[in-house]
């Protein structure tokens, strides 16, 4: 089992991602099965054109989605294997042992990542620089959806670094808050403030501020801090 519910960050509309490692190449089709019936699950029917409601009330159901990794996938993974894949890993709960390819792949996974992490964490850490640049320039201008934008960006990069600065992998983006505020990291606050387009321009150019000096006490001896980067 992989995803929210694996990493203990799941809600009232989270479903059961789960990973199958296939034993033989050519497996990475989905099964032909219906999952939702096998699991009982019960979803409400789809009538004309989808609403947020329905969304709701369809994720509600927590139904189970499934990923197959046959050997040559899990050999690209284990090649290049991502922050977001080196999370889902570390989280991971093994459901059945009928193989030890699982544990294997984890724990490859796992060391690729350490010896990969800072390049990862370089790279976020220059995104973090060039996005609160362009954040606070758009601040400058009456253009909400590129102040919106912006912003996202910036928060995205600086919140992948502080849990790669940290020797932590990354969620993907929907998580990366939850991820920060279950570590009661100060930089989840001041990033939401940095997001909080209710806030007048003046206080959220005082948030980025708040999140670079955040940023920038993390950066160390083996992260050197990348030159320029005009305000």
């Amino acid at each position: 089992m992989v995803g929210s519910r694996a990493a203990g960050l799941n809600d009232g509309l989270s479903d059961w991602d789960t990973v199958i490692f296939a034993s033989t190449d050519g497996g990475a089709a989905e099964p032909l099965v219906d999952l939702d019936g096998v699991f009982e699950v019960r979803r409400p029917a789809i009538q004309g054109p989808p609403t947020l409601d329905l969304h709701r009330r369809w994720r509600g159901c927590a139904g189970v989605d499934i990923t197959i990794v046959d050997p040559q996938r899990r050999r690209e993974l284990e090649r290049e294997p991502g922050p977001e894949w080196a999370y889902e890993m570390r989280h991971a709960r093994p459901l059945q042992m009928a193989a030890t390819v699982g544990e294997e792949h984890r724990d490859r996974i796992a060391r690729r990542f350490a010896e990969s992490r800072l390049t990862f964490a370089r790279s976020a850490y220059d995104d973090f620089r060039q996005s609160r640049n362009e954040a606070v320039s758009a601040l400058a201008r009456s253009d909400g959806a590129a102040q919106a934008l912006t912003a996202a960006s910036c928060v995205s990069a600086a919140s992948r670094f502080c849990l790669l600065a940290a020797g932590e992998p990354h969620p993907a983006e929907k998580w990366l808050l939850a991820e920060l505020d279950r570590r009661r990291d100060p930089a989840a606050t001041v990033a939401r403030r940095v997001l909080d387009l209710s806030l007048l321009p003046e206080a959220r150019f005082d948030a980025l501020w708040d999140l670079w000096q955040l940023v920038d006490e993390r950066v160390g001896s083996e992260l050197p801090s990348t030159p320029g980067g005009n305000t």
